[in-house]
């Protein structure tokens, strides 16, 4: 006697897996992240979706390297993408960074960005940053700050100016938004901030 039973299964799984790998002295050297949901109706696999892939190499104690990946199946292309090369050291700090983001919903978006911070002795350091818009081919933003940092307090003044999208009748356009940043925080109390327009 031979009973054979069919069922129709309609769900989805998701394929995962993360890996660290570290050097003797305990040290990160690289992750890796990756998740893949699957869709599946009866029984079949019948879409994959959105795949999510996120790595850092870190190439010695000051050098890494960053990338994270939105891919989508359905249409084909990359969704959102996010790369970093990262130099720290002791008294010095640059950061290249260039982020896509092409989601349905959303406007193209496109940048490429610098981070750059200097120690001018234990308690004082500079810092600055500019990013650069590739689909408006404009200025996006920049800063440049001073900051002060002891045991129990510390305080920042940055000037800023960056763009920002504002609605109107006639559509979307952009606002050159200049500002002063101040900060001051005590330990454990909390901090006060203000922004100058």
């Amino acid at each position: 006697m031979r009973i054979s039973t069919r069922k129709n299964i309609d769900s989805s799984f998701e394929l995962k897996f993360a890996q660290h790998l570290h050097n003797k002295n305990g040290k990160d050297i690289f992750y890796h992240k990756f998740q893949q949901p699957v869709i599946v109706e009866d029984g079949q696999i019948v879409k994959l979706d959105t795949l999510e892939n996120e790595f850092k190499l870190f190439f010695d104690n000051e050098l890494s390297l960053y990338n994270s990946l939105n891919y989508s199946f359905d249409d084909g292309k990359i969704l959102k993408l996010s790369s970093t090369v990262e130099y720290d050291e002791k008294d010095y700090k640059y950061e290249l960074s260039h982020f896509l983001n092409h989601e349905k919903d959303e406007n193209p978006l496109e940048f490429v960005s610098t981070e750059a911070s200097m120690k001018l002795n234990g308690k004082y350091s500079l810092f600055g940053n500019y990013s650069y818009d590739i689909v408006k081919d404009t200025t996006k933003s920049w800063s440049l700050g001073y900051n002060m940092s002891k045991r129990c307090w510390n305080y920042k003044l940055q000037y800023k100016q960056e763009d920002i999208p504002i609605s109107t009748n006639i559509g979307a356009e952009t606002q050159r938004n200049s500002m002063l940043y101040f900060l001051i925080e005590l330990y454990p109390l909390g901090g006060l901030d203000h922004e100058f327009h």
